[in-house]
Order: structure tokens, then C-alpha cells, then sequence
């Protein structure tokens, strides 16, 4: 069987100015990010050509804000911003021919998302970087060393995470090279290479899910003799709402740095763009959308009592901390812009994350955007003694409470 390898877009091979063995990672923007980009690739993009898409200077990490020498810094869709990886794989042939996926004999093509901890002694006595692949079920949770059930180096672990790739037909042939491809007449070896990427070809993507980051922070350390017993303790107390559950509730990392956080970024920002106000108008639509589905796919991980009771009308506890959230979640109102309608009207917050619902899977980059065009900029809560008032007063400190 031929040897086979992942190299960077078939797009890009003829340019000299990135890695030919490394895939390339992509930044994106905007609520047509996924269509846009598969349409550059299938060549039906007017303004670009695949290459010249893929090669844009807006779509690589060249801004300050994108990183330094640490390394990449990624933002969250609520910022705008979406992340592909793409590849070709490729026998090691003459010609590079695609490597075909055998579905149908159990094979399937993915990605992992690994770390790199500080180097450490390895068993020469030599200092070398570990790089570590992250296993998401079962009693091995968390940042793992590359290694099988015997303790043997292996380069992907069976129970690692792995996230889809999804192939798109690549259209490079234009009228000019495709009839030179045809009659097989290159001038140069340049030009040779230049027909053999303008062929129609496979190039795969997957989708960055920036919104994992939580899950991939460090455990923080138990200081307990019993841990297994402290876990238990600890999963028993958020079950009857206990005061042990407020010692530390790792929850509200996640709705603080997925939700709350970047709901209040809009209030405290110094200019409008990062206000979501004129220039920064265009992003409002995309912002909203995205920070109602993960406040939804919060509460449906972590607090499921309350999704369901938003989307399903079942009945929670009077006076618990879950119907208390709930309440809060019915007093705010956002607003909605329907199709075809003219003017924004007051939505509940319960409701639009009942609308969206069935729309989870955008959290990760699959399904289709709703029409509809929020708007949680524009948010107000009840007022004490009566009406109501913006969620923006005072900086939007009441998103504190939470």
C-alpha cells in the first residue's frame, strides 16, 4: 500500500511561502463563513480563486491581536471570528495523487487538538517537549500523555478526542489552464505544477471549537484524602443544592467566560466597533445569535433541570436556585427582528433559547443559521417599582449577579 501523508491545500502548493508538509489553519468572519468558503474552494467565489482565498492575508495570523511568540490566540465566535483547519491527503507518489477515504471499509478522517507541556527529562536524560492528547470520556478525563493501555508511545490514542474533517471538491481549472492541461503542454516545471494543482481535488476541513477551552483548563487540584468520596459529596450536593455547592462551582467559569463576560464586554468596551454600534453594527446580528445558543448549550451540559424547563415546560423546585435562575432568564427581554419585518419586537430570553434549541450543533460549526436577527445589545429587565430598564445601565453590572 502506498505510503500516504496530510500536506497543506492543494490550493497553495505552488506558492512558496508556507509549509508544504503542514496543514494550514484559517481564520474566518462572519455569519456566511462555512458557504463563502466552500464556494471559494469549489470555484464559484467571483472575486478569488481557491489559492487566492486560502492565501489572503486577512485569513492568516499576521495582526497583533492574533498572538506573539507564545503562540496563537483564538477568539470565540462571539467575537467574530471562526477557525478551519484544512489539508490534503495525498499518496507519496509521482503527481501526489489524492488518497482515497474507504468509507465503506470502516475508515474515516479526523483531526486532534493536543497540548505541549513544558520540556521534561525523557529516558536519555535529555530535555524534550510532551505533547499531550486530551481524552473527553471515561475514568482517564483529561490532558494525557501519548501512550496505549501498556504504557507504549503510540501516536494517537484509541480514547483520544477526535473532531471531523469534511472534504470539498477543490475547482482550480480555469479556461486558460484547462486547456493546456488537456493538450498537455506546461512550458515550465512551474507551470507543470501549477496544472497539476488546478485539477479538481479533495481538500478536507474541520472546524476549530474555540468554545472548548474551559474543558481543556487544567483540573484543579483536591486537597482531600478521599477523593472518590469528595467527588461523590461534591455531585451529590448540586443535586440537592446544598451549601457545598457554592464552595466552588466550576459551572460558572464556563457561562462567565462563554456568556456572561463577552455579553458585558459590549457595555464596559471603549469604542463603538467592540460596542457593537456603527461600524461594529454588522457584527451585532452574529454576536447575539452565538451568545444565546452557548448560554443554551450551558444550560443544557450543565444545568439540563432548566433547559428543559425552558424547552419542554416541565416544573422545577419552588424556591431552588434552578427556578431562581429560570425567573431571571424570563425577566430579560432581548430583541428580535423577523423576517420581512420592518421593526425589532421584545423577546424573553427562555424563549429565544427555545427557539434555538434545535440549533445547538452551530456551537460546533454544523446546521444552518435561523433567519431571525437578534439582538442582545438592546436587552432591559424589570425595573424596581415598576417598568423596565436597559440591561446596560450601569455598565451592565446586573450580568454580575448571575
Amino acid at each position: 500500500m502506498p505510503s500516504i501523508e496530510w500536506v497543506k491545500p492543494s490550493p497553495l502548493w505552488a506558492s512558496p511561502e508556507t509549509d508544504f508538509v503542514k496543514p494550514q489553519l484559517i481564520k474566518l468572519s462572519g455569519d456566511q463563513f462555512l458557504p463563502e468558503f466552500l464556494e471559494a474552494m469549489q470555484g464559484k467565489l467571483p472575486t478569488a480563486t481557491p489559492a487566492a482565498y486560502l492565501a489572503d492575508p486577512s485569513r492568516a495570523f499576521l495582526a497583533p491581536e492574533d498572538g506573539d511568540e507564545k503562540g496563537l490566540r483564538l477568539y470565540h465566535p462571539a467575537h467574530g471570528r471562526y477557525y478551519l483547519v484544512t489539508a490534503s491527503l495525498v499518496c507519496r507518489q509521482l503527481g501526489l495523487p489524492d488518497r482515497s477515504v474507504a468509507l465503506q471499509d470502516g475508515e474515516s478522517i479526523s483531526f486532534v487538538v493536543r497540548r505541549r507541556i513544558p520540556p521534561a527529562t525523557n529516558g536519555s536524560g535529555q530535555l524534550a517537549t510532551v505533547e499531550q492528547g486530551w481524552v473527553d470520556e471515561g475514568p482517564q478525563r483529561g490532558w494525557r500523555d501519548l501512550v496505549d493501555a501498556r504504557g507504549l508511545p503510540v501516536a494517537v490514542r484509541p480514547d483520544e478526542e477526535r473532531f471531523r474533517l469534511h472534504p470539498v471538491t477543490v475547482n482550480g481549472i480555469t479556461p486558460a489552464n484547462g486547456a493546456r492541461r488537456l493538450n498537455g503542454t506546461a512550458t515550465s516545471p512551474q507551470e507543470a505544477l501549477d496544472l497539476i494543482v488546478a485539477e479538481q481535488r479533495r481538500v478536507y476541513y474541520g472546524y476549530i471549537a474555540v468554545g472548548n477551552r474551559d474543558k481543556y483548563l487544567d483540573r484543579r487540584p483536591v486537597q482531600v484524602s478521599d477523593p472518590d468520596q469528595a467527588l461523590a459529596d461534591y455531585v451529590a450536593a448540586v443535586r440537592d443544592e446544598s451549601s457545598l455547592e457554592s464552595t466552588y462551582d466550576f459551572r460558572l467559569d464556563q457561562v462567565s467566560s462563554r456568556v456572561l463576560d463577552p455579553w458585558r464586554g459590549i457595555y464596559t468596551a471603549p469604542d463603538e466597533v467592540d460596542q457593537l454600534k456603527g461600524k461594529g453594527e454588522a457584527r451585532l446580528g452574529e454576536f447575539s445569535l452565538y451568545l444565546i445558543l452557548d448560554l443554551a448549550d450551558w444550560l443544557n451540559s450543565y444545568l439540563p433541570e432548566v433547559f428543559k424547563a425552558i424547552t419542554g415546560g416541565t416544573t422545577l423546585p419552588a424556591g431552588s436556585k434552578r427556578q431562581a435562575l429560570l425567573k431571571a432568564l424570563q425577566d430579560i427581554n432581548i430583541k428580535v427582528r423577523r423576517p420581512g419585518a420592518g421593526s425589532e419586537i421584545s423577546l424573553g430570553l427562555d424563549d429565544a433559547i427555545a427557539e434555538l434549541a434545535n440549533r445547538l450543533g452551530l456551537v460546533h460549526g454544523e446546521g444552518e443559521e435561523p433567519a431571525d436577527r437578534y439582538n442582545v445589545r438592546d436587552a432591559d429587565r424589570p425595573k424596581s417599582g415598576g417598568g423596565r430598564i436597559p440591561l446596560s445601565d450601569n455598565k451592565g453590572s446586573y450580568l454580575s449577579t448571575f
